[in-house]
This record gives structure tokens, C-alpha cells and sequence, in this order.
């Protein structure tokens, strides 16, 4: 699978291009600007972006061509700005980690609305995983799967290298804000990384499809205790070789392409058997 990925790029990113639009949502007083991939199958795929350095498009355009891969396997796929975010409106520093699963709600909304469907599947990345769990337990309903992909682990340890020193972790205890690359970055967001831990038990409940990438290099968590979390909690999980944080690397972002292509294909696959009988 990875070879025909890989053999066919340029051709399969130039055909999803042609078949994206502009998607907005208005959430109160603020516009939220996304870009929808189309394709035919029945249940869509929301990416949620990590925080602060994060938006739609992604480090090195990783949403953007993580679309393009599930928008080729037949998924409608909407990549989206959250709050105060990329191109959408408002101030980061004025926006707390509620806002952002608002955000996430209301875009679950609106994009089964415009495929017609019932359900949809989750995608989250670094701290997008903690969002997009809290809003598929709000909305577990709709939840057709959820898929983790370099999900963040809270310690204490991860939480200073994410904010790089120790000064500034007191600081966000403290104060309740820091600066992280420039940016505020607020308790609230910080907090939110031990929404993980309702994850397993939110799947068993639900009995949603779930599935978990660590990536083998991740700068921002001990991959150690990644695994030990998710075997402790019996989750099924898969390594991504050669992966940093943000799969810059080409090969080990074509690997997790490969992955996650073959994930979403047996979905439909499993999806349309249900359908039929």
C-alpha cells in the first residue's frame, strides 16, 4: 500500500486539490475558516489540530496532506481552525480549552449536516487528541471511531519539555499563563492533557473504534510511557518508525499515511458490511 501511495503522490494530491472548498462556521461572535476535501463515503473524518503552533494546515502541511490521503480513499474530510487559531478569529490568549471543544462540536455538527450523516470519525493529533476525546464523550452518539495520533501525555516531566523550562511550568501553575514560542498559553489547555485518561474507559463504554500512533522519536513525550499506558489500559496501538513529534521526516510520514489509509479503508469496509445486512 505504501509503494501505490508513494508511486502515485503527485497525481492523488493534484486530484484532491480539485475537490476541496472553503468551510466556515460561525461560533457566536467568531468565524471559523476550514477546508473541506470531498469524497463519497457515507460518514466523514474531522482532523483537530494540537495548540498554540498548530493550525489546519499543520507542521509541514501535515493536515493538509493527511486530508488528501483519506479524501483519495473515498472520505469527506474537514481540516479547521480553531479558535483564535490560524486563519480564524479571535485572540489564542483570550480563549480557554472549553472554547476549543465548542469549537470541535459545533464543526461535528455542521459537517454531518452537510454530508447527511449521523456520524463521524475523530482524528486528533498532539494536543488535538485531548480535544477531539472531550468533545466525542460530549458527543458519543456520533462517534463512528477516534483516532489518536501522537497523543499527549500528561506528567509533569512532558509538561516542562513542552514548555521548554522549568520557570515557565511554575509560571503556569502560578499565574494560570505563560509564554510558549511567543504565544500565551493558558492553564486551562494544560489541564485538559488528563482528559486522556478517560479514553480507554470512554471506548469500552461506547464500544467505538479506536486506535493509537506514537511516534518512535517523539520529542514531546517518553515514548515508554506512552506504551505502558496503552497496554495498561489494553488500548490497540501501532509505532511509527523513524517518527518525530510531527512526522517531518518523509519516510515516516509516508509510513503513518500507509497506516492510517489502510485504518480508514477497513472502516468502510466494515462500515458498508453493517450497511448490507
Amino acid at each position: 500500500m505504501l509503494d501505490s501511495w508513494s508511486d502515485n503522490k503527485v497525481t492523488r494530491d493534484m486530484s484532491s486539490y480539485l475537490k476541496t472548498e472553503d468551510f466556515s462556521i460561525q461560533n457566536c461572535d467568531r468565524t471559523l475558516v476550514g477546508r473541506l476535501h470531498l469524497g463519497s463515503n457515507d460518514i466523514p473524518v474531522l482532523i483537530v489540530h494540537g495548540y498554540l503552533s498548530s493550525n489546519k494546515i499543520g507542521i509541514h502541511r501535515l493536515y493538509v496532506e493527511m486530508a488528501n490521503v483519506l479524501s483519495n480513499a473515498g472520505y469527506c474530510v474537514l481540516r479547521i481552525d480553531l479558535s483564535g487559531m490560524g486563519e480564524s478569529d479571535g485572540d489564542i490568549s483570550n480563549f480557554e480549552f472549553g472554547d476549543h471543544v465548542s469549537d470541535v462540536n459545533l464543526a461535528v455538527t455542521k459537517l454531518m449536516d452537510y454530508v447527511g450523516s449521523n456520524k463521524v470519525h475523530y482524528i486528533g493529533h498532539c494536543f488535538g487528541t485531548c480535544t477531539a476525546l472531550q468533545s466525542a464523550i460530549e458527543n458519543r452518539a456520533y462517534v463512528e471511531s477516534l483516532t489518536l495520533v501522537s497523543p499527549f501525555m500528561p506528567s509533569e516531566k512532558n509538561y516542562i519539555k513542552l514548555l521548554s523550562t522549568d520557570k515557565s511550568y511554575f509560571e503556569l501553575q502560578t499565574t494560570g499563563s505563560t509564554l510558549r514560542k511567543g504565544l500565551v498559553c493558558r492553564k486551562s489547555f494544560i489541564d485538559a492533557g488528563y482528559v486522556i485518561n478517560n479514553y480507554s474507559e470512554f471506548c469500552k463504554q461506547s464500544k467505538i473504534d479506536s486506535f493509537v500512533y506514537f511516534s518512535e522519536y517523539d520529542e514531546m513525550v517518553c515514548l515508554a510511557e506512552s506504551i505502558t499506558w496503552a497496554r495498561d489500559n489494553y488500548l490497540r496501538y501501532k509505532i511509527i518508525s523513524g517518527a518525530e513529534h510531527n512526522f517531518i521526516s518523509p519516510t515516516a510520514r509516508l509510513n503513518l499515511f500507509s497506516e492510517l489509509e489502510n485504518r480508514f479503508r477497513l472502516l468502510n469496509t466494515k462500515q458498508y458490511s453493517i450497511k448490507r445486512a
